[in-house]
């Protein structure tokens, strides 16, 4: 992603977008072709992570946006991949955390939800496999069969149950 931001007369103006290959401009595309190698996510978001410290105002001008427009930006500073360790922090440290709120849910119903660092990882992995970044966490662990088994539990009367094979299925 790639956010621009400058202030012109008290008034601040703020751009926004996603890159692909064919938004990164001449010279940063042209490095991305000649790698031709298949990489993972990881390594992927590295390398694109690295094509977009190259980009200039010319290369916002060549994805598109309006020269009068770019000239409003003097710096252009784009926003780094989030990598998998930074993913499992979101889903369980910020004041409003995945993890967090399921385990308040949970809780409603007289019912604790432990979440193995394992499952965390995996989680990460899922949304880094994906590329839907942080806000992809809450939909990959509203599809996982916790949900699905913790709603058969509820109505059971059961005081305890354990998953231990969650992350695996999150891993498949």
């Amino acid at each position: 992603m790639l956010f621009c931001g400058t202030t012109t007369g008290g008034a601040q103006y703020l751009g926004f977008g996603a890159a692909s290959s064919k938004g990164l401009g001449r010279r940063a595309a042209a490095d991305l072709a000649s790698s031709g190698r298949e990489e993972d996510a990881t390594l992927e978001m590295e390398e694109r992570d690295r094509l977009l410290q190259q980009v200039e105002a010319r290369d916002l001008i060549e994805f598109g946006m309006i020269p009068e427009f770019v000239g409003r930006l003097p710096v252009v500073v784009p926003l780094h991949s989030l990598d998998e360790n930074t993913l499992v922090r979101i889903l369980t440290e910020p004041r409003n955390a995945v993890v967090p709120q399921y385990q308040a849910l949970f809780s409603m119903d007289q019912c604790e939800l432990s979440v193995t660092p394992g499952a965390l990882r995996a989680i990460a992995k899922m949304a880094l496999e994906r590329k839907t970044g942080a806000r992809g966490l809450r939909s990959i662990m509203v599809q996982t069969p916790v949900r699905d088994s913790a709603e058969e539990e509820f109505d059971s009367g059961i005081e305890e149950e354990s998953w231990p094979r969650q992350a695996d299925v999150a891993n498949n």
